[in-house]
């Protein structure tokens, strides 16, 4: 599909080369180059480029990678997507494509009706509009319809029965920029709002949920297939009740969100989940909250005091973790580092598998010709040397 078919404007006609002895291209890393033109990849190969009047830009043995995706993530240095204005976004767009985020849903929490209407009429207009940061690639709600059981952060006032008037409703008013929506299965009317979802091809997480392995099981039948941040704000497993992990674990063909940060899931239990479901059913997000990037401290928001501790957990006055301050770099190199997997495994659990999930596998998640030129240069210290959206470039040692 070209980016006329998709909407998306194209800015960039600038051709760039890059050249390293570490290009991971979609099956194993090779040494080679990465040629970008119009907006897209257009060759890829072994040993150096032939001359043909692009700039060349050797980064050496530094890794050239697809960027990576974040399918789950509220917002950035201090600005919030559900509640911001459009530049505000942009602002946050921006500011994740610099940190090597080059795509993300942006993700509206539970909420006031007025303002999951305008989320999604500012969402809808960001996903038309030219590159100006990370690409918008469509709208996440994380509610309204869950359970007040297992609401975690979620202001519980603005948790409300499934409603599919009001969900036909939202969809109309997206126009098909809805690509995800968090549910509470077990909730009465909730499965009807599945069934709908799924009809419209978008993607139906199961969070903040109290569901029974068997309620976990009839939303599967029904169309859910991502399971909403594994193991946080979600029944838990038990050796005679297994939950919903139980269920999100044993049934391979749900994807399940892992949120990257190794605090909001410990380290040994994020390495089961890979194991049991394997890379291509793992999307890792970073659930980050306005507050990623910014210093340990004390916040206010919306009239909830936050503290961002030296980790980067959030956490509300009462303990309750709310989001996390990770990148989605930070997240890869925790995958590697800390839970021990391999950089190639990190890598498509934080880009191909998570465009998948968004709808977007056939131009972004991975180094391919054809696909948009997402490409993120990191160094040994996981430091973001360049970074293109669309072959524009956001970071580069220049700026």
């Amino acid at each position: 599909m070209s980016k006329a078919e998709r909407g998306w404007d194209v800015l960039s006609k600038q051709e760039l080369t890059f050249v390293s002895t570490r290009i991971y291209g979609k099956d194993r890393p090779f040494s080679g180059y990465v040629t970008v033109s119009e907006g897209q990849i257009v060759s890829m190969g072994s040993g150096r480029p032939a001359d043909t009047g692009t700039r060349i830009i050797d980064v050496g043995d530094n890794r050239v990678i697809p960027g990576l995706i974040d399918i789950h993530s509220h917002g950035f240095a201090g600005l919030d997507m559900g509640s911001g204005t459009a530049e505000e976004v942009k602002k946050i767009a921006k500011a994740l494509a610099e940190a090597g985020t080059t795509a993300f849903n942006s993700t509206c929490a539970t909420a006031p009706k007025e303002l999951f209407d305008r989320f999604l009429e500012i969402t809808k207009d960001l996903v038309d509009e030219p590159v100006y940061g990370a690409r918008v690639i469509g709208a996440h709600l994380e509610g309204p319809f869950l359970n007040a059981v297992r609401k975690g952060a979620m202001v519980e006032e603005f948790i409300i029965p499934p409603d599919l008037k009001l969900t036909e409703e939202w969809m109309d008013r997206a126009e098909g920029t809805i690509n995800q929506m968090t549910i509470a299965p077990e909730m009465p009317g909730a499965l009807d709002v599945i069934r709908y979802l799924a009809s419209m091809g978008v993607t139906v997480s199961a969070g903040h949920t109290d569901a029974t392995y068997e309620q976990m099981l009839e939303a599967f039948r029904a169309g859910v297939n991502l399971a909403c941040h594994t193991f946080n704000a979600m029944r838990p497993l038990n050796h005679r009740e297994p939950g919903v992990p139980g269920a999100v674990l044993t049934d391979m063909g749900v994807t399940c969100e892992l949120i990257g940060d190794c605090m909001h899931v410990h380290p040994a239990v994020m390495r089961m989940i890979i194991e049991l479901k394997g890379p291509d059913r793992v999307a890792v997000i970073t659930d980050a909250s306005r507050f990623a990037g910014l210093a340990p401290g004390v916040y206010d928001d919306e009239g909830r005091q936050v503290t961002i501790e030296p980790s980067g957990l959030a956490r509300l006055p009462d303990g309750t973790i709310s989001g996390s301050s990770a990148t989605m770099v930070k997240c890869l190199r925790n995958l590697v580092e800390i839970v021990g997997v391999s950089f190639e495994d990190a890598l498509r659990m934080t880009a191909l598998t998570p465009a998948r999930v968004a709808g977007v596998q056939d131009f972004k998640g991975s180094l391919s010709v054809g696909k948009d030129a997402d490409i993120v240069v990191l160094d040994d210290d996981y430091n973001v040397v360049w970074s293109l959206v669309e072959g524009e470039v956001q970071k580069s040692p220049e700026n």
